[in-house]
């Protein structure tokens, strides 16, 4: 796996994991037996299902693991796998510096949405120079931004379903929502199955 100079708050977010026991020990039984379990995780490490939830959820979001459907014993379940053994990271020191807080960086993201879904229309890529234009940040700060609305899909999401409204969403066709709104369908499908 590599995380590269232009995804910086992936950067962020791997190393802050790291720094965590629980996780490392999330990682140290992934690396000994390929798939697992929550609930083997669970039975190992003595921790809540939720406090798991929220360590598995936070590796997933770095990019260091997956996971899928797969058969244990008689039914279907999530296993978690690691995406590879070997992590190599891209780290622009200079861009990591200039990163503000990740909450900034979030809000700068939602203020971007709302600015493209009110004047502009919300692309499914966004673009750096889009960004630097509509919040007036410098590119550096912009690549966090655009960085944090790739690893943050589904909040960007939300605040999408939010600002339409589940009944608009539920009343009218996703492409004509989408030209309402100013937001490509893409994101009105993602929010779409969000209700669900």
């Amino acid at each position: 796996m590599k995380i590269t100079r232009r995804e910086p708050i992936r950067a962020f977010l791997l190393l802050d994991a790291l720094k965590d026991e629980t996780r490392r020990k999330i990682i140290d039984i992934l690396l000994k037996r390929k798939e697992v379990t929550l609930t083997e995780v669970k039975n190992e490490l003595g921790k809540t299902l939720p406090t798991l939830m929220f360590h598995f959820t936070l590796l997933e979001k770095t990019g260091l693991i997956s996971w899928k459907i797969a058969k244990k014993g008689r039914k279907k379940t999530r296993v978690y796998y690691l995406k590879g053994d070997l992590v190599e990271i891209e780290l622009d020191l200079n861009l990591i510096s200039k990163i503000p807080k990740l909450s900034t960086v979030k809000e700068l993201a939602i203020r971007y949405v709302d600015i493209e879904m009110d004047e502009g229309f919300l692309e499914r890529e966004i673009s750096l120079d889009d960004i630097i234009k509509r919040l007036g940040v410098d590119e550096k700060l912009a690549t966090a931004i655009k960085n944090y609305i790739e690893i943050f899909e589904d909040e960007i999401t939300k605040h999408i379903l939010e600002k339409i409204g589940e009944d608009e969403l539920r009343r009218r066709d996703p492409e004509e929502i989408s030209k309402i709104y100013n937001v490509d369908l893409y994101w009105i499908i993602k929010a779409i199955k969000l209700m669900r």
